[in-house]
């Protein structure tokens, strides 16, 4: 693999982190902050959609979807639980635009490089046993 198959795989992974986190770091955050300071019936509701967005998830995984319907479950569930949703919509909404805007673009990018870089090292490490096996012949 070329140095520069390994940048472009180094910043996919980068980007294809930020991206799982910026989706999900701000969302777990604040429900484990409504689980702790909630009534019952508050962690009854919080965890009926816990359980939802889990199963949305799953289902976008099986699917290969993107992630964020099951987010916005979530953080549905955390209006009953949490007493200012506003800080949660904010915090959240701005994460998920960075998301998809920002990272998710790059890691597509980089994605794509990755992947055209590998077939050209793939190539050139065929070519070259075909040169060697002829000189050796």
């Amino acid at each position: 693999m070329s140095n520069k198959t390994r940048e472009y795989k180094r910043k996919y992974r980068f980007y294809q982190i930020a991206s799982i986190l910026l989706l999900f770091l701000p969302v777990a955050i604040f429900t484990v902050i409504a689980f702790v300071r909630g009534s019952t019936a508050q962690k009854l509701s919080l965890g009926m959609g816990v359980t939802l967005s889990l199963m949305f998830m799953a289902a976008n995984v099986i699917f290969k979807l993107a992630p964020r319907s099951g987010v916005w479950i979530l953080i549905i569930s955390l209006c009953v639980a949490v007493q200012k949703i506003q800080n949660v919509i904010y915090v959240t909404g701005t994460c998920v635009i960075l998301e998809e805007v920002i990272t998710s673009r790059l890691e597509k990018y980089y994605r794509d490089k990755y992947k055209i870089n590998r077939e050209i090292d793939a190539r050139f490490d065929v070519n070259e046993e075909e040169s060697h096996g002829e000189r050796q012949s």
